[in-house]
């Protein structure tokens, strides 16, 4: 069995050095949460009782392949 490593609950700030550490531990893959597109004017949640979007427009989302190349390298 393989395990990778979600980065989502990590700071991205020490996404280089979890990466490193979770190559130098063996981990198979690294994984980075990432959406497409994200509602300017998202609102509710898809969570009863929630009542902010899920993603707030205003967070900066990384480009997953770009960020997983510059890890690799």
């Amino acid at each position: 069995m393989e395990f990778g490593v979600h980065l989502g609950a990590v700071n991205p700030k020490l996404w280089p050095a979890v990466a490193e550490e979770a190559d130098r531990l063996g981990f198979e893959s690294l994984w980075i949460p990432e959406h497409l597109v994200v509602p300017i004017d998202a609102d509710g949640s898809p969570h009863q009782g929630s009542d902010h979007p899920p993603i707030p427009s205003d967070v900066p989302v990384f480009d997953a392949l770009g960020m997983l190349c510059h890890l690799a390298a």
